[in-house]
């Protein structure tokens, strides 16, 4: 039986020196992969020599005996001459099944990413925590989106930006105007675009796009309450009306009944107070090249010869309006008057209107009639007739009067003219024949224009004296 000496190198180098020297190969179980060996004693089981392998892990393992020629277990151990060395263990052992790294790799499938840096140049790409690939270990070349990087002052070029150098896709949008000089471009404004493609700098122009229209931004749709406009709008005497058909036009529209008898007048209101709708005005004066009014009143020419209508809406002072002169004033307080009242201008309330029909020395002027009697919703057709002074008549020439003259009618001028009346003059100048007359102021001339025979009238008084 030869003679065993062992000695473990390495923990898993193992020195057997045996004497003689034999031609024997034994391959040892190491047990569980990655189990180290603490020793190896040689024991004689029925007169044969085994070896006797501890584990690091508590357990042991018997091969043998020696005399065979080889023993194979589940991670060999092989003893070659007076060598004891680790095999290879196999890849479903839990080995690697090879002797060097790369051969490692590719019984396990790792390739040549196993041994490359995560992450950085040269290296492999990592995932991100939504498993994909971070952008900064994307290729510029296959970048073709826009990323968005801030704002850029264009007069102090804050961040730094260079003439070709940047990222594709990276862009800026110009926070303050200047002229900083990007490849050949110098002239920036306001919410411009600052954009590199990759190889130089570009500009997108935003200065003439419309970032919102009436406040509001994304898909708009105006109306016309949007604007502060009016759908419809009626005239507060409803001759006009402007509506909003389907269509992209506007009607400007006067009712045909309405423009048979409304007449309106713009006029401007310098009175000094607001002029309250129904208020009967007379024309005071002009200003602006229009007429101004204030309130009528019948007690003078002065107030009421001029009067034109009434005001058709409250007109505040200083302000320009519209006075009826012809036509319906409606929605105002008629309740005072029966339907069917004649309205004339009052000579007691400046501006307001009298059942009474108004005599001398008052002024006569006509105003209009009640169509309907209501406390709110009335209605008064306005027609203003004017009444004349004597002397205002077209066939009268009594200009200047004085006390005691009448009217008597010229046939040469045709024209009734004053004159003076006397109970011992009688009336100026001659009577005609025409008017009743002698047409001479003497009685001879009397006696020649009537054809009287002087002798035949003595006669005929006699007769008549009787």
């Amino acid at each position: 039986m030869a003679n065993i000496s062992i000695t473990v190198q390495d923990a898993n180098n193992i020195t057997l020196e045996l004497t003689p020297v034999p031609t024997q190969v034994i391959t040892i179980d190491r047990g569980v992969a990655g189990n180290g060996i603490v020793s190896i004693t040689p024991i004689t089981i029925d007169t044969q020599q085994y070896l006797e392998i501890e584990f690091t892990d508590g357990t042991t393992s018997v091969v043998g005996p020696i005399a065979t020629t080889t023993y194979f277990g589940i991670s060999p151990i092989v003893v070659t001459g007076d060598e004891i060395s680790l095999s290879t263990v196999p890849v479903n052992k839990g080995g690697t099944g090879a002797t060097t790294a790369s051969a490692a790799r590719t019984n396990l499938g790792l390739g040549t990413a196993a041994t490359l840096d995560a992450g950085v140049a040269n290296g492999v790409a990592t995932l991100d925590s939504g498993g994909t690939v971070p952008l900064s270990q994307i290729p510029n070349s296959l970048k073709g989106g826009l990323i968005y990087q801030g704002t850029w002052n264009a007069s102090t070029n804050t961040p730094t930006l260079t003439s070709s150098v940047g990222i594709k896709g990276y862009y800026y949008v110009v926070s303050v105007a200047g002229t900083t000089n990007l490849n050949g471009i110098a002239e920036w404004a306001v919410n411009d675009w600052a954009i590199f493609d990759g190889s130089v700098w570009q500009k997108i122009d935003n200065t003439d796009l419309v970032t919102s229209v009436n406040g509001q931004t994304g898909t708009v749709v105006l109306t016309a309450a949007s604007v502060g406009a009016l759908s419809d709008i009626t005239s507060t005497d409803g001759s006009v009306t402007i509506t909003s058909p389907t269509s992209t036009t506007r009607d400007l529209s006067v009712a045909v009944s309405a423009s048979t008898y409304n007449v309106l007048v713009q006029v401007r209101n310098t009175s000094g107070a607001t002029l309250t709708k129904g208020t009967v005005v007379y024309i005071s004066g002009a200003t602006g090249q229009l007429s101004t009014v204030s309130k009528a009143l019948a007690t003078s020419d002065a107030t009421s010869a001029q009067t034109l209508g009434m005001i058709t809406a409250d007109l505040a002072n200083n302000s320009n309006g519209f006075v009826t002169v012809i036509g319906l004033i409606t929605n105002i307080d008629t309740s005072a008057y029966a339907n069917g009242a004649q309205l004339y201008l009052s000579p007691t309330v400046a501006g307001g209107v009298t059942t009474t029909k108004p005599y001398a020395p008052d002024h006569l002027v006509y105003v209009g009639v009640v169509e309907y009697s209501h406390p709110t919703q009335g209605k008064i057709f306005v027609k203003v007739q004017n009444g004349y002074e004597l002397d205002e008549l077209h066939n009268v020439s009594a200009q200047t009067p004085t006390n005691g003259q009448t009217i008597v009618y010229n046939s040469s001028t045709q024209l009734w003219e004053n004159n003076t009346v006397s109970l011992t003059a009688g009336v100026n100048g001659v009577l005609p024949l025409a008017n009743g007359g002698t047409g001479a102021s003497t009685v001879s001339g009397a006696q020649t224009n009537l054809q009287v025979d002087p002798a035949g009238t003595a006669i005929a008084m006699a007769i008549a004296l009787g």
